[in-house]
């Protein structure tokens, strides 16, 4: 379908389509070629795309998608990925992304465990999910679940970003590089930072975010600093008709702020709550 400028493959339900070995080299490895056209991929109940567990596969995310290419999935799950670099289930570099129905799971790499998308490029979640993914990276990476940057825009809508990890920023979503995340009915909940932001990193130091959300919750976070989300210097979030609640910062070392959220930008609220965030620190 990649190499005919575009097509749709279907694939048969309660099956796993298990990835040895990478197709390709490509910005660390991918299972399967990268995608430069419009590719439809159509599962069914039970239908997922995952790296083999074999302790002996190689590190390779499962799909990366380049300017011009557009890959649509629909009623998928894709699991397993494991990324030296970023992306560790999908990598969008400068290409477009359309998940519906579909989940991206159990991936781990630098930044974005679940996704990661740069050179301005587009994601898409409708009643999808990202779950359970890892970020390992330090420093000025992150996104346990889903990280975004170089202008790159993401939208969610009925969608949730639950249970990833980040080692230090981020453990839901980090946003930077000028990148934009609209969220619309949609969850940010049960995500971990060993660092800081449990459910969102809007920003981080110089690199600017766009945050907006919409009939959304940011719920149930965890971090050293920064329970619920944080917005950076330069940094612009705005919440409307939302709810940021049961978001945790503990640091049993040190000195714990910002339970539900930490402004150092510009955070708007408008018919929002937020509630029983709770900080816990030693001094």
């Amino acid at each position: 379908a990649n190499a005919g400028g575009g097509g749709t493959i279907r694939l048969a339900g309660g099956c796993t389509y298990t990835m040895a070995n990478p197709d390709n080299a490509t910005d660390g490895g991918n299972a399967l070629p990268v995608i430069t056209a419009p590719v439809i991929i159509i599962g069914q109940a039970g239908t997922s795309i995952a790296r083999s567990t074999s302790p002996t596969t190689p590190d390779f995310r499962l799909f990366e998608v380049e300017s011009g290419g557009t890959l649509t999935l629909n009623t998928l799950t894709v699991t397993g990925g494991n990324a030296d670099l970023d992306g560790g289930g999908v990598l969008i570099h400068g290409g477009t992304v359309n998940l519906t129905a579909s989940q991206v799971s159990g991936n781990t790499a630098r930044s974005g465990g679940g996704v990661f998308s740069d050179a301005a490029g587009s994601l898409s979640l409708v009643d999808s999910q990202v779950g359970q993914n890892t970020s390992s990276g330090t420093g000025l990476q992150g996104g346990g679940g889903i990280g975004v940057t170089e202008g790159s825009a993401v939208t969610l809508t009925r969608s949730t970003v639950m249970d990833n990890t980040a080692a230090y920023f981020g453990g839901g979503m980090l946003i930077t590089g000028g990148a934009s995340v609209v969220a619309r009915s949609s969850k940010v909940d049960g995500n971990v930072s060993e660092g800081n932001d449990g459910g969102i990193a809007d920003g981080l130091a110089t690199s600017t975010g766009v945050l907006t959300l919409l009939d959304s919750e940011v719920n149930n976070n965890h971090a050293f600093d920064d329970g619920g989300l944080d917005t950076s210097e330069g940094s612009t979030a705005t919440l409307t008709s939302s709810l940021v609640i049961g978001n945790a910062v503990l640091a049993p070392e040190g000195i714990a702020e910002a339970g539900g959220i930490g402004n150092g930008g510009t955070t708007s609220l408008a018919r929002s709550i937020v509630a029983a965030n709770t900080a816990t620190g030693s001094t």
